[in-house]
């Protein structure tokens, strides 16, 4: 079952200057593929377009230093801004200022900041360790492997794409999918299916019909 996703009444998008204005919101940890961002943001600025990457998010100190150590290594410091962790009050504020969210997770079992991304407009490029394959087949963003390259690429094309047209299906789909009524009425409608597959059991067992165990269970000894 997906989590559901809150999508704000009105998404208002501040315009840009004209550098491409990419975030990253989450956890700042190994398995989020931060340092494969950060390489796939180098590579994207050498291709001669301009870019900024803002990092919202906290976690392990020494993983922090290793980020600021690879962003002075690449010579990133004018392009990445840490911004430390990031309120639930202030991510309205945070998306309206962003063109393109990038979630590079290694491992990701939901990876809610993608429907966040796009329930405030924001197109997104997404892991394939992530369950967002559908961005691309609605048209809100790019689900790419965790190659540098690749990543670079799906950004840089993105680029040249009419974002907030993308950002308006994204939101379109997150409202019609993933709005909390729509979640609810999935698990009613998957508790009442369960219920009813109790009921036809009992139902069987009490005419005396045996049922074959199931391969995944174990026999009684």
């Amino acid at each position: 079952m997906a989590d559901g996703v809150a999508a704000p009444q009105e998404a208002s998008h501040v315009p840009g200057d004209g550098v491409l204005r990419l975030e990253y919101a989450g956890r700042v940890e190994p398995n989020r593929g931060i340092e494969n961002l950060l390489e796939a943001v180098d590579l994207v600025r050498k291709d001669g377009i301009a870019v900024r990457l803002r990092i919202a998010g906290s976690g392990q100190l020494h993983y922090e230093r290793l980020i600021r150590h690879q962003i002075e290594t690449l010579g990133l410091g004018s392009t990445v801004e840490l911004c430390g962790h990031l309120r639930e009050k202030s991510k309205a504020d945070f998306f309206k200022c962003m063109d393109l969210a990038v979630i590079p997770s290694q491992r990701e079992i939901g990876g809610t900041v993608a429907g966040e991304a796009l329930a405030h407009v924001v197109p997104v490029v997404v892991s394939t360790a992530t369950p967002w394959s559908r961005v691309a087949e609605v048209g809100c963003g790019a689900w790419v492997d965790s190659e540098t390259g690749t990543r670079a690429r799906a950004i840089r094309d993105l680029s040249r794409a009419p974002l907030r047209q993308m950002g308006e299906r994204g939101r379109q789909w997150m409202v019609a999918e993933f709005a909390w009524e729509q979640i609810a009425q999935q698990m009613y409608r998957g508790y009442r299916s369960l219920l009813r597959g109790k009921s036809s059991v009992v139902a069987a067992t009490k005419k005396g019909t045996s049922f074959e165990p199931s391969p995944y269970t174990s026999r009684p000894n």
